[in-house]
């Protein structure tokens, strides 16, 4: 096998072939070439950087943060209820589980702050919808909507701390 020497070795000019087997070492070039059996890339220091939430949990975070808004508007007769829309109680029932999973620790590492938030604010979700169907007074309706608008604001501001929504 052959490869092309380098200038002032053992008397191969540059771009004269030499026998692996004259000149000892191969050429430096060779060497650094990614074909090159020798290859070895060159390794640089890590940074240690926050693992960052995978974007379909963001998308999935902003859908809540839309549905609560649209509730939390339900609640306060800016949006007229309709026949179709569920229940507090389904909300309620279906915007646990989801925030629950959405805001779960990565690998090895603990909830974030913006994710404990979400948490609690979910806890706080289900008293605020339990005074709601305890008692039938339009001011607990309001309560409830202004929270599920603060809940919004929750989940977003957890999805753009911990989330990708702008992909490099």
């Amino acid at each position: 096998m052959s490869q092309v020497g380098e200038a002032g070795s053992g008397g191969a000019g540059a771009g004269t072939l030499f026998r692996g087997g004259e000149g000892g070492a191969r050429p430096d070039f060779v060497r650094r070439h990614p074909a090159s059996l020798d290859f070895a890339p060159p390794v640089e220091p890590m940074e240690v950087e926050r693992a960052r939430t995978p974007s379909l949990v963001t998308a999935g975070l902003v859908l809540l943060t839309a549905a609560a808004v649209l509730e939390g508007y339900r609640w306060l007769n800016v949006i007229p209820p309709s026949r179709l829309h569920p229940s507090a109680l389904v909300f309620t029932v279906l915007m646990v589980p989801c925030c629950l999973f959405l805001t779960r620790a990565l690998r090895g590492e603990r909830r974030r702050r913006a994710q404990r938030a979400v948490v609690a604010g979910v806890v706080g979700l289900v008293g605020v919808t339990a005074v709601e169907l305890g008692s039938n007074h339009p001011w607990s309706a309001h309560l409830l909507g202004a929270y599920d608008l603060v809940l919004a604001a929750t989940i977003l501001a957890a999805a753009l701390i911990g989330g990708e929504l702008i992909s490099a």
